[in-house]
């Protein structure tokens, strides 16, 4: 009776939210995980116990669901399988980046456990580890320093290490040479060979010493089937949506700037330095270090529209963070020269919280447009650069525990200089790193009245700061008056 009262409530047109049917909602992140799982080994023909599949499924999900992780966390995992059906290519996707030692800092309880030998001391590994041994043929890694320092060098051991009273060599060693290929960003050898020939070769002789039996196809297949997962991964890069990829890159950077996840309290210069190091990996990356193919998977026409939008993505995000350098070193250059580096929000304000209301930079700074007939038409005659100034006035896709997703200043910067004038000032001037005497330097660099009206919004919201920015607002007042001057005896 109870269970048909339940039944009625759940299909009852006037149900709330809570009581929708529960098929209709979507498991944890564990759940997800487990049925994952459990639908890769189905399709292997291989059986793993309930207690398996959840051991597996929890390892992944504490090891990606660190205070660390921003991007590269468990959602991550579910992005880059979706509508994927190939059982070996989604379980090396499950793993590979259980381990991100570089960016977690330390391994938890059971990674430590799982990996405690590759970190002891002792340098000479353990010859008779033979699981360990295929791992260090796959990825060409001998030495323990080179092993600790790869991530997913880390993550095959650790899946290995979890599979292998499930999983026969062979299989695993498919497994590993997908998460080998994961590896971004790898140029060609000195000798010609791509990371996809060299894994090719690494495999042929794995298969060799371990017995793997493994035939010229199958070998071929476990490549194409790595160059799959690899450009899933990075599948970001490909795609059309600008505000998407710029979403990423921002996601990224708490990952690789451990400053930024004290949310409210990193300074400026914390602020401004991971902006920097973004921007040079921007102007670094090239396209074609970016997607993969062995043997026409994928074909060549599919990579070459990959490389284009990849061309097109690192355009707008160089635009777009040269714009932030420039607005950022800016905020940086104001705290320098009128007491030295702060806390981002004693410029800016706080981040908006639910129901709290606070002054915030923004509301003091005037809309950014293009009233200069010249600077409109020359953000407009470029796509990206269009594209770059739109995103910045309106705003990224997505919200950031660190940073609102308008960009008020770099907006209206962009609309007073343009793209042009943009990286003229970042070129000449030293922005990173800054001192007192090179941040007075950038702000005479810029327009005296961008200068004015951003110092006069600044004023309204770091306090302790008036003072000396009301000194600075008139050292440049009397320079604007000069300018005048000086433009009514030249007319």
């Amino acid at each position: 009776k109870k269970m048909k009262m339940l039944g009625d409530v759940l299909k009852s047109d006037d149900a709330t939210p809570d009581e929708i049917s529960l098929d209709d909602r979507r498991p944890s992140c564990i759940g997800r995980l487990y049925l994952g799982l459990s639908h890769c080994f189905e399709q292997l023909g291989i059986e793993a116990t309930d207690q398996q599949l959840e051991g597996w499924a929890i390892l992944i999900h504490e090891s990606m669901s660190v205070s660390s992780r921003n991007y590269h966390n468990v959602e991550h995992i579910f992005d880059i399988t979706k509508g994927w059906d190939d059982p070996i290519g989604v379980l090396a996707a499950y793993f590979h980046d259980t381990i991100y030692f570089a960016v977690d800092g330390s391994l938890s309880v059971r990674q430590t456990t799982i990996l405690h030998d590759i970190f002891e001391e002792e340098e000479d590994i353990d010859e008779s580890d033979e699981l360990l041994s295929m791992c260090s043929t796959i990825f060409g890694i001998y030495d323990k320093r080179e092993m600790r320092n790869n991530n997913e060098f880390l993550s095959c051991v650790t899946a290995f290490r979890e599979l292998e009273n499930v999983l026969d060599k062979p299989t695993l060693a498919k497994i590993g040479c997908c998460i080998e290929g994961t590896i971004p960003f790898r140029p060609i050898s000195e000798d010609g060979k791509t990371p996809e020939d060299l894994l090719y070769d690494n495999i042929k002789l794995a298969s060799k010493i371990f017995d793997l039996k493994m035939d010229e196809d199958e070998i071929v297949e476990t490549i194409q089937k790595s160059v799959l997962l690899a450009n899933r991964d990075v599948g970001n890069f490909g795609e059309d949506d600008r505000k998407g990829f710029l979403d990423v890159s921002w996601s990224l950077l708490p990952e690789i700037n451990k400053e930024l996840r004290e949310v409210r309290c990193y300074n400026i210069s914390d602020y401004q330095t991971a902006i920097f190091k973004m921007r040079g990996f921007f102007y670094f990356l090239q396209p074609k270090l970016i997607f993969s193919s062995f043997r026409g998977i994928p074909s060549a026409d599919a990579i070459e529209q990959l490389e284009k939008q990849a061309g097109i993505n690192l355009k707008v995000g160089q635009k777009y963070m040269d714009a932030k350098l420039l607005a950022t070193s800016m905020m940086l250059a104001f705290a320098m020269v009128t007491g030295g580096d702060a806390p981002m929000s004693l410029f800016t304000g706080d981040m908006p919280t639910s129901g709290v209301k606070c002054q915030q930079l923004q509301d003091f700074l005037p809309e950014p447009d293009l009233e200069d007939a010249n600077v409109r038409k020359s953000i407009r005659k470029s796509v990206t650069t269009s594209q770059v100034f739109d995103i910045l006035a309106a705003g990224r896709g997505d919200e950031s525990l660190f940073d609102i997703k308008k960009s008020p200043i770099a907006a209206y910067l962009v609309g007073c200089l343009g793209d042009e004038g943009v990286k003229k000032i970042l070129k000449d001037n030293q922005v990173n790193p800054m001192t007192s005497e090179s941040a007075r330097a950038f702000l005479h660099a810029l327009p005296t009245k961008v200068v004015l009206k951003i110092a006069s919004g600044i004023q309204n919201v770091a306090i302790s700061r008036e003072k000396a920015l009301r000194l600075l607002i008139e050292e440049f007042k009397t320079k604007f008056y000069a300018e005048l001057e000086e433009q009514e005896i030249l007319c």
